[in-house]
């Protein structure tokens, strides 16, 4: 199960191995991926690592981005930000 932004459980969509599929990777995926203790890290780890052995491409936007950093900042520390920027 993956959980949404929005708290929502659901069940992971297939990925398909085309290289022009774009991904777009949100806060939460960002999250869970660079803090250890989250809930999802192995997950996260785990999905990320899939999707580079599958070649796909990954996008983000600097809302995303900003997000990221500002809840890196208040959860883990300003360091881990700032290496995240």
């Amino acid at each position: 199960m993956v959980r949404t932004a929005h708290g929502v459980e659901q069940q992971p969509t297939a990925m398909k191995s085309n290289s022009s599929q774009m991904v777009l990777v949100d806060s939460d995926a960002f999250i869970a991926w660079l803090v250890e203790d989250d809930l999802l890290h192995k997950e996260a780890v785990g999905v990320l690592k899939t999707l580079q052995e599958t070649k796909q491409v990954t996008v983000t936007t600097n809302l995303v981005v900003a997000e990221t950093a500002t809840v890196l900042s208040n959860r883990v520390g300003q360091d881990q930000a700032r290496a995240f920027l």
